[in-house]
């Protein structure tokens, strides 16, 4: 990856896979991405609608048996008229497609493991299947997604770079001059990171993939503790703690960052304005 930063030609090809994709592209195989990512995150907003378990699920999912007494935190969907956050997936399982595909000159990997190559290529086969159904495409979509979350430990032990999600942020984070995104405008992005890992753990532990809804089963809060365990638990290297420890680092950049007061004073001192509130000097 160095190398890529370093190679102005590169580092244009970077810029340009991260630009938006016309639906036309690769015989509309994204126009049916964009739909099958929309109903994950519509089905992810409302599965745990009218369950009577409701609350303390989405406790579970964020803390297993650790939930803090002393605040309601608990995991919240987004708002269904919220679309950055799924413009965001769009845009990374995009970018995941295009190189899978090929999208020279770029010479990027995401060093997809023989599982998640696997869903990747089933779920362009689903989308390019103009009969296959739109539950079906979410499914294919779900799976790679959870292969994506899921991802295989052991492959870090010998490559700190194994994470496809890991090299996705390096590379959304990457500028066409060569610099990184400064920390305070990429926290954002983290933030949609992490709502993946979270959203695609809640689906994994209780949708029923062999039928068209879901139900409420009697070990609802044991699915989703045992996700907890698999991907969510603070310590492990999984994708949520890489995702976890980069929003602590950037935040903490964030804060101890020192800035320039926005301050200015009136060239005849009659008035000082901080921000955006003005004092009038012959009023104090």
């Amino acid at each position: 990856m160095p190398d890529i930063r370093m190679n102005p030609v590169q580092r244009k090809a970077v810029d340009l896979i991260k630009k938006k994709h016309s639906p036309e592209e690769h015989g509309g195989l994204l126009t049916c991405l964009t739909g099958a990512i929309q109903d994950h995150m519509t089905k992810a907003s409302r599965i745990l609608d009218g369950h009577p378990h409701k609350l303390t699920l989405s406790k579970v999912l964020l803390y297993r048996d650790a939930i803090p007494r002393d605040q309601n935190n608990h995991w919240r969907p987004v708002s269904d008229d919220n679309q950055e956050y799924s413009n965001f997936m769009i845009q990374l399982i995009c970018c995941i497609i295009q190189i899978h595909l090929g999208f020279p000159p770029l010479q990027f990997s995401f060093t997809l493991s023989p599982r998640q190559t696997a869903c990747l290529e089933n779920l362009l086969a689903v989308l390019g299947d103009d009969a296959s159904m739109a539950h079906k495409r979410m499914l294919a979509y779900h799976e790679l997604a959870w292969s994506l979350v899921d991802s295989d430990l052991t492959l870090c032990i010998t490559d700190h770079w194994a994470n496809p999600i890991q090299r996705a942020v390096w590379l959304r984070a990457l500028h066409i001059d060569g610099n990184f995104t400064k920390a305070a405008y990429f926290t954002p992005d983290l933030t949609k990171f992490k709502y993946l890992c979270n959203a695609t753990s809640l689906l994994e532990a209780l949708l029923d993939k062999d039928q068209d809804t879901d139900s409420v089963h009697a070990d609802d809060y044991d699915r989703v503790a045992q996700i907890h365990d698999c991907v969510l638990r603070l310590s492990p290297p999984t994708t949520f703690n890489f995702i976890y420890k980069m929003q602590q680092y950037a935040s903490s950049l964030t804060f101890n960052q020192v800035k320039e007061p926005n301050v200015y004073v009136d060239p005849g001192v009659k008035s000082i304005t901080i921000s955006t509130q003005t004092m009038e000097m012959d009023k104090l």
